[in-house]
């Protein structure tokens, strides 16, 4: 198995689920009703859904670094679920999640092995990104747990 492949290989992992650590972030998400979703533990806290679109928010500007389009950072980072929300925007969010999961890996197999290439900004920035959706796959599953759902194990 090639290095890419490799990463495209913990890249799924880590987000359909089946690594050594922790229940991936689709497997997180897959299933949860509107209330559990729009649920927070406090008024000034991010809710699940509220964490998917930071989420996503990232994983697009990610495919568009690599791509090499202009888009501003700041532009959605923590963009807050509709106020009129409903099931079926959920569902479209939730689409959304694993689009862009299927994007990104096509955007990642054309880097090549200069995804390994550490004197590469982006490659450094696009292997991170893993990390950045393990930490909030767990935000996720605290906020679960918190609600009286079962973990995912």
């Amino acid at each position: 198995m090639a290095a890419n492949d490799t990463f495209l290989f913990d890249l799924d992992q880590f987000f359909a689920g089946g690594n050594t650590w922790q229940a991936g972030l689709y497997q997180q998400l897959d299933g949860l009703t509107l209330d559990q979703v729009l649920w927070k533990p406090a008024p000034d806290r991010h809710s699940i859904w509220d964490v998917t679109l930071h989420v996503n928010h990232w994983k697009e500007y990610t495919i568009a670094y690599i791509r090499g389009l202009e888009k501003t950072i700041a532009e959605g980072n923590w963009t807050l679920a509709p106020s009129e929300a409903s099931d079926a925007n959920w569902q479209k969010e939730l689409a959304r999640t694993k689009s862009l999961h299927d994007d990104l890996k096509v955007a990642v197999q054309s880097l090549g092995e200069g995804l390994f290439d550490t004197a590469e900004k982006k490659s450094n920035y696009v292997r991170q990104l893993i990390c950045h959706d393990a930490y909030h796959a767990g935000q996720i599953g605290l906020l679960r747990v918190m609600q009286g759902l079962k973990p995912i194990e």
